[in-house]
């Protein structure tokens, strides 16, 4: 079974934190955090079902807080307070809206989206995979 933190050490190796933190381009810091609530959501859906439903929380956290950030990060300053609450499932995202979000997010950022998240297909997005195929069971 995948391991949450080879999902987000993954992230880490496609998006990492900016060399340069205090000068860095807001596009690396978006193109960071949403590598991370990618990552989070996968881990997220690789442990429902299991034994190890403590992970839970703080995976749906790291995955709430990391598209938050990416979402101020890039959207204007007056629609990002709503983008944030649309991607929520208080405000009625409850199919996974988020997921789709995130993906555009990293593909406009030249991720493929597949690297982090098995259940996408890697020809549906212009990136390359740069990492091997996470497998995923049936």
């Amino acid at each position: 079974m995948t391991e949450p933190y080879e999902l987000l050490n993954r992230a880490e190796q496609l998006a990492p934190v900016p060399e340069e933190v205090d000068a860095a381009d807001p596009t690396e810091w978006v193109r960071h955090f949403a590598a991370q609530s990618m990552a989070a959501n996968a881990a997220f859906r690789f442990l429902i079902g299991t034994s190890r439903a403590e992970e839970l929380a703080y995976l749906s956290m790291l995955g709430v807080a990391a598209t938050a950030a990416s979402v101020a990060l890039s959207a204007p300053g007056q629609t990002a307070a709503r983008l944030i609450w649309e991607l929520t499932p208080e405000a009625g995202a409850l199919n996974g809206e988020w997921v789709d979000h995130l993906a555009d997010v990293l593909a406009a950022n030249d991720i493929n989206p597949a690297d982090l998240y098995p259940w996408f297909e890697a020809d549906d997005f212009d990136a390359p995979l740069r990492l091997p195929r996470i497998e995923v069971g049936q």
